[in-house]
């Protein structure tokens, strides 16, 4: 009884958790290039070049 009632809890968390994992990361990735390419390498070539 305790089996089955676990069951279907466990899946849907592992999946949320994936979900909430993967927004993280990938929101992470994504101002940390924008980051790199407005401050760093934008800022590098844009100085240099003028």
């Amino acid at each position: 009884m305790e089996a089955s009632a676990f069951r279907p809890h466990f899946p849907i968390s592992v999946a949320d958790q994936f979900n909430i994992c993967t927004v993280q990361v990938s929101t992470f990735f994504y101002f940390f290039l924008v980051g790199l390419r407005g401050s760093g390498w934008g800022g590098d070539v844009g100085d240099r070049e003028a």
